[in-house]
């Protein structure tokens, strides 16, 4: 693997979600799906792929995820009926074809999803899809260093200039309001200083008792705001009586829109807002600017990291150490991202933190940051990021993405069972080869 990973793009569109009933009772929502660009081509209007998911289903699933009483076998159906709603039939075998033409030129590939409301509010994340060869972990997609899961609104790109080597600077905003829940300040404090403190080239200024004026002037000039606090959907009534739930942030002396902060923080030059405060990942499923992260990107922030369920200290801590130390090293955000999952994942195999990060990018790439300035202190980066990601690697490289698609299966004359097995050699990445098969009509 080379020591900065690039990234070819897949845009995967779903459209038109509808709630409906099927015949035997069930919630389900019906929508289409389409590849829009990917490295094996795309996919024409005409050629959408119906899919649907059972809502009440997956909504109780998500449920039992948050209240972190879902086991490992059900992240894992959950995550395949994620992977089957979203990837169905023609898009999972594009998918496969890109992995392995991306792979052929030494790159990863960055699954952008355009997602309607209605889905938007699911954890997307946690997609797991079938692979030959490997373990139940080697089915999740966003464990896989090679592909990067993004969530991409359909917003022209705002491409910042072009990164200089320097420091990485980080402006960290801490906040507990009295008429809000405490948070430990001085603990949160110290996670992100036991992540942040004394690495070289990071530059943090800390923010506590934060308020918006105190954000403003401190990041002027800084590429990095990190938040540490509330954050919360509050409903807003238009002028014309329409109520819409906004996503906000709590800095210690009001309630902060999204909009307003991306505001300060697209005047200042920021690149990338780390968000650390629950709900700042979620969105409600009615708007998909509902939420602070997609409120942040369309006020022209180039990226959000945020989180859509809570997370533990010691996961964030871990986060962060692979976050930043990969930014340092001059790494894009996705891999940067990949390498703060595989930390959580390291630390707790069985658990599912690994899926709360959410990157939320408006940038063409994220190539935001050049790395430290001295050399040394960026090989030194990249070499911890690598290590990492070669790792996991290796341990994915026999394992196989399979796509079967069987259009329709007609009379069989009888016969009680069909086996319809097909192998189309898709090419052979690491040892490894990925197939996708398409099946028109049994």
């Amino acid at each position: 693997m080379s020591d900065v990973m690039r990234y070819m793009d897949m845009e995967v569109e779903a459209a038109g979600a509808e709630r409906a009933r099927t015949e035997d009772g069930r919630r389900v929502l019906r929508f289409t799906v389409r590849v829009l660009d990917s490295p094996a081509g795309e996919m024409r209007p005409e050629e959408v792929v119906p899919s649907e998911l059972d809502e009440r289903e997956a909504l109780a699933a998500v449920q039992r995820l948050e209240e972190r009483a879902l086991e490992r076998a059900g992240l894992v159906a959950l995550g395949r009926r994620l992977g089957e709603a979203l990837l169905p039939g023609a898009v999972r075998e594009m998918l496969a074809a890109s992995l392995v033409r991306a792979a052929a030129d030494g790159h990863g590939l960055r699954l952008r999803l355009r997602l309607p409301a209605q889905l938007a509010a699911l954890p997307w994340e946690v997609i797991h899809v079938e692979r030959s060869g490997g373990g139940e972990s080697e089915g999740f997609l966003a464990l896989d260093p090679r592909l990067a899961l993004v969530r991409h609104d359909p917003l022209a790109a705002v491409d910042p200039p072009a990164p200089a080597p320097g420091p990485v600077r980080v402006v960290v905003a801490l906040a507990s309001p009295e008429d809000l829940p405490p948070v430990d300040l001085a603990r949160n404090r110290r996670a992100i200083e036991g992540a942040l403190g004394g690495a070289a080239g990071i530059e943090a200024v800390y923010l506590k008792d934060a308020s918006l004026e105190d954000v403003r002037a401190a990041v002027a000039g800084a590429e990095v705001f990190h938040f540490t606090g509330h954050g919360a959907l509050v409903e807003r009534q238009t002028p014309d009586g329409t109520i819409s739930r906004v996503g906000t942030v709590a800095l210690d002396d009001q309630r902060v829109d999204a909009e307003l902060l991306g505001a300060n923080l697209r005047g200042a030059g920021v690149r990338l807002a780390v968000l650390g405060g629950c709900e700042t990942g979620r969105r409600d499923g009615t708007s998909i600017w509902s939420g602070v992260a997609p409120a942040l990107i369309r006020a022209e922030v180039p990226a959000v990291v945020a989180h859509q369920l809570t997370v533990s200290e010691e996961g964030a801590r871990v986060f962060n150490a692979a976050l930043y130390g990969a930014l340092v090293g001059g790494a894009p955000l996705e891999q940067a991202v990949a390498a703060g999952r595989l930390a959580i994942f390291n630390l707790e195999p069985q658990g599912a933190e690994w899926a709360v990060p959410v990157l939320s990018m408006r940038a063409a790439d994220g190539q935001l940051f050049a790395g430290a300035a001295e050399p040394e202190v960026r090989e030194q980066a990249r070499k911890v990021v690598n290590a990492a990601f070669n790792l996991r690697v290796a341990e994915l490289k026999d394992s196989q993405v399979v796509g079967v698609t069987i259009g329709a299966v007609r009379d069989a004359g009888g016969a009680g069972i069909i086996n319809a097995t097909s192998d189309v050699d898709a090419g052979t990445v690491s040892g490894g080869s990925i197939t996708g098969v398409s099946i028109g009509e049994v």
